[in-house]
């Protein structure tokens, strides 16, 4: 055999060679992509199965969350508006005409007064429960009842006094406590239905 031929037939069998290696390698690449495309496929499905699975749940903790919200603007309204009634009631009170202010502080004063020789705390800006007053108040009540020397800082009603011991028969403290008191009360009445 002749140089030329031996070197002929290298190169075909190293063709084939080549072309077996090569279809290999495309059936392996095949069967790679075969398989990453089924994987792809199956990771899908679950992908899809869990989001329509998880869908419901998503939409129901939003729901949850947007109840919540609209039960606490709700609340907060709610107590807006009871707060806003009784800063009416206390409004009401500290405009009340000053015969009506002068016979319910006599009413308040009568309830508070133990001893009947107290000291009366009234406000700085106080017109009604003067010192002619409180002598009106004890001779008609045959008591002894002193205004104090200084004034607080609230308006309408007065502070009972004796010693150490304080009555606060002022309308803040009245609202205040009659807030505590009716809230409930006043909660059914303006939101029931």
């Amino acid at each position: 055999m002749a140089l030329a031929d031996i070197k002929t037939k290298i190169q075909q069998e190293a063709d084939e060679k080549a072309r077996e290696i090569k279809e290999k390698a495309n059936r392996k690449a095949t069967k790679t992509k075969e398989f990453a495309e089924q994987e792809i496929e199956e990771r899908e499905k679950e992908n899809q199965r869990k989001i329509n699975d998880e869908k419901p749940k998503v939409f129901q903790r939003h729901e949850i969350v947007a109840d919540l919200d609209i039960k606490k603007a709700r609340l907060g309204f709610q107590k807006t508006l009871i707060r806003d009634v009784f800063a009416k009631a206390l409004d009401r009170l500290q405009n009340l005409s000053n015969e009506e202010y002068g016979s319910f502080a006599e009413q308040l004063l009568e309830e508070a007064m133990v001893s009947g020789d107290e000291e009366v705390v009234v406000g700085k800006a106080e017109k009604v429960l003067t010192r002619e007053w409180l002598d009106a108040f004890n001779e008609k009540h045959g008591s002894s009842l002193k205004l104090a020397g200084e004034q607080g800082s609230f308006q309408g009603g007065f502070i009972l006094r004796r010693g150490r011991i304080e009555t606060n028969c002022t309308f803040e403290m009245l609202v205040a406590t009659t807030q505590e008191d009716l809230e409930s009360t006043v909660y059914e009445k303006l939101f029931s239905a």
